[in-house]
């Protein structure tokens, strides 16, 4: 039904939309208002509903730009209710990783269609120079977490830092065209069902058919099984028993090792540790051993 003038129309479907989603200037790309609307309204389940499918929907618009979340660099974040902040705050830190973009979140009356949170955002376009110099194979990195990028903390606990996979490959005069965007960045015991959506998520709107996916190795096989139906590229998930910045340390090892299976096998999932490429579905991690080895296809 058509809205009489004056009217506001109550679906997001029923609305005309006068704007672009996205606009180019120069190298900064402008993000249109974005909802927690998918199939035409409004997503049930509050703020943080919202926010996920927000998110979604900013990571599309990115995607269709050749762009992802790790080229943002100001997000605005309108609430019509500043209490919904904290539960807003929890999903900006698992969608964005380290270094987050800047941010405005500010309290409006009001926004379309009921909605309680709205997103607009920033992001720098690589030029077509920069670009050329990085190199001719096109890799998207997913850091979730995992031991490869644990540090020791100020109060000496191993925690979560900034994804190790870039000072790794320029150790070993690596010639890609390398993106880079942190995801959840949990221990692998730590991540839920709808962490491993979340990653989801975000290899299906990667900016290229290679993906690797750092991750943590005790539930490394889990995140592999939720990925299992993706035909359309290559994604390979790799970690390390032993942190990165450690001396003693397998990464750099297993990071080769992804790498190669990026270029050598069929588009599908696959594990890269010890040695091994593994198909996602007949691999196991030997805790007794501290190694992957064959499983049974499951």
């Amino acid at each position: 039904m058509t809205p009489t003038p004056g009217t506001a129309p109550r679906r997001f479907s029923d609305a005309q939309h006068p704007y672009s989603t996205v606009r180019r200037a120069g190298d900064v790309l402008f993000v249109a208002g974005q909802l927690g609307v998918a199939g035409g309204d409004i997503v049930a389940g509050g703020v943080v509903a919202e926010a996920r499918q927000a998110f979604a929907n900013l990571t599309a618009a990115l995607s269709a730009e050749d762009l992802t979340t790790a080229d943002l660099v100001k997000v605005t974040v309108y609430l019509v209710d500043m209490a919904d902040r904290p539960a807003m705050d929890e999903v900006y830190v698992a969608t964005l990783g380290e270094p987050r973009p800047a941010r405005t979140c500010v309290a409006v009356a009001q926004l379309p269609f009921g909605a309680r949170i709205e997103l607009d955002a920033v992001a720098a376009v690589a030029s077509p120079t920069r670009r050329a110099v990085t190199g001719d194979l096109r890799v998207h990195v997913i850091a979730t977490g995992g031991t490869i990028d644990k540090e020791y903390s100020v109060a000496g606990e191993l925690e979560i830092g900034d994804p190790m996979v870039p000072a790794i490959l320029a150790t070993g005069r690596s010639w890609l065209d390398l993106s880079v965007e942190a995801v959840c960045g949990k221990d692998s015991l730590d991540l839920t069902d709808e962490d491993r959506a979340l990653i989801r998520r975000h290899v299906l709107a990667a900016p290229a058919d290679r993906v690797l996916i750092t991750h943590g190795t005790d539930t490394m096989v889990d995140t592999a099984t939720v990925l299992s139906d993706v035909a359309d590229r290559v994604v390979v998930l790799t970690g390390a028993m032993v942190p990165a910045r450690m001396t003693d340390s397998d990464a750099a090892f297993n990071l080769g090792l992804a790498v190669a299976a990026l270029q050598t096998m069929p588009p599908g999932v696959w594990i890269a540790m010890s040695g091994r490429i593994f198909a996602a579905d007949a691999v196991r991690k030997d805790t007794t051993i501290g190694r992957f080895v064959d499983a049974p296809r499951h």
